[in-house]
């Protein structure tokens, strides 16, 4: 167009020509955010496919703060996890910087660690700002931290500091994927551990019944029949006049009635022992007593006449976790005021139902979403033979039912943790 300000025509070239700049501009900004989030999710995946190589605990931790360091491009990183109270952070790894930080603890309700744990963010700070032992000594470096959650549930948080330039969003998304990608291989190196132990734990009792039950059917049923034999002999020896025969039947009787004495105690300690169904279903009043108290949302518990009888030590942890991850769904989704549990028996089951009366959700829609909480719920039911079913509709309310064989229903080589 001919450059005529003064000219209508002139005028408009000059505003189609801004306007061009400016779509360019605006073009080559989005190409710039695209370009920018496929290397964040590239980021991610690497990362993710580095640490999940890793098994322990332990190794796993100290991957995730040398990657991350690396990947952030930070000074120092530390991963701090949670206790079982969820009220303390413990810094178990760190990378560049020596190891004189690990166990350096933080209160969850104070400084840097309230929002990250309490509210589930990533938040962008000044170290001296954060109130945190570890950020103490970079005084002069900005931080940034991320929690380690799964399904909803904090793990822990993942620190980075770096001195004078601070961190910006498109940082803050970076290590909310690996922050997000660490607390699944973190989550997994749980399950494994604890899947290994108790194959550990059942090859061990398998091992304790099967010797137990070889005493009985072989050396306690000997005994058994030289002492009946013995008592025999004894009544035929009352009639002679051999008194150092019967003597030494005597001392024989009392050398088998001993031995048979011991054999049936060692029997009774290789022999499981059936956990106390009080303690199971103290465990869960004081579950739902910590959850009230939280919360401050009634939890109603209803139960037969049995008591939790019959559960076996496995399926009671197993139960325990599944109650209190319900409860937490209730708590962060539901929007509920009221919830209950049921603990009813049936031949060779027990069925714990957990129900609220809060807005309820389609379950076809959040089982396309590959919802984690529930995905853990189901195979933790699943491993111990267990049968998990939810019910739920918008507005209706949800009902999550977990059966589970009880201890005389489940040979103890097929269950496992």
């Amino acid at each position: 167009f001919p450059s005529l300000p003064n000219n209508e025509l002139g005028r408009l070239g000059q505003t189609m020509s801004t306007m061009r700049t400016e779509i360019a501009e605006h073009q080559n900004s989005l190409e710039q955010q695209v370009a920018q989030r496929t290397q964040e999710l590239s980021t991610a995946f690497a990362f993710s496919q580095e640490i999940v190589r890793e098994l322990e605990p332990e190794q796993l931790l100290q991957s995730v703060a040398d990657h991350t360091c690396a990947v952030m491009k930070g000074t120092a990183v530390s991963v701090c996890v949670l206790n079982q109270q969820a009220d303390t952070l413990e810094l178990v790894a760190s990378s560049g910087t020596t190891d004189t930080y690990l166990g350096l603890k933080q209160s969850t309700n104070r400084g840097l660690a309230a929002p990250v744990i309490s509210e589930h963010k990533t938040v962008i700070s000044e170290g001296h700002c954060a109130n945190c032992g570890f950020l103490d000594h970079f005084p002069s470096a900005s931080c940034i931290a991320a929690p380690l959650q799964v399904g909803g549930r904090s793990l822990g948080a993942l620190c980075v500091v770096r001195p004078e330039r601070l961190f910006d969003d498109n940082e803050a998304r970076v290590l909310t994927l690996l922050a997000n990608a660490a607390a699944v291989s973190l989550e997994n190196t749980h399950l494994i551990a604890a899947a290994k132990q108790q194959a550990k734990e059942n090859a061990s009792l398998a091992e304790r019944e099967r010797l137990a039950a070889d005493l009985h059917d072989n050396l306690a049923q000997t005994l058994g029949a030289m002492h009946l034999s013995i008592d025999q002999l004894s009544v035929k020896l009352e009639n002679g006049s051999d008194t150092q025969v019967q003597r030494r039947v005597a001392q024989l009787q009392s050398s088998l009635k001993h031995a048979y004495v011991q054999v049936r105690m060692a029997l009774t300690g290789l022999q499981e022992k059936v956990p106390d169904p009080g303690e199971f279903i103290m465990t869960i009043k004081s579950l739902l007593a910590e959850f009230e108290d939280k919360t401050g949302m009634a939890v109603e518990m209803v139960m037969d006449g049995e008591k939790g009888g019959g559960v076996t030590a496995v399926i009671q942890k197993q139960a325990v976790y599944i109650i209190r991850e319900a409860l937490t769904n209730v708590c962060r989704h539901a929007q509920a005021t009221h919830a209950k549990i049921f603990i009813t028996h049936a031949l060779g089951t027990i069925t714990i139902m957990i129900s609220d009366n809060g807005i309820g959700f389609d379950p076809e829609q959040v089982q396309s979403q590959n919802h984690l909480g529930l995905t853990i719920m189901r195979a933790r039911a699943e491993r111990s033979r267990g049968q998990f079913t939810i019910q739920s509709a918008p507005g209706h309310g949800t009902r999550i039912t977990v059966t589970f064989p009880t201890h005389s229903a489940i040979p103890r080589s097929e269950e496992v943790i």
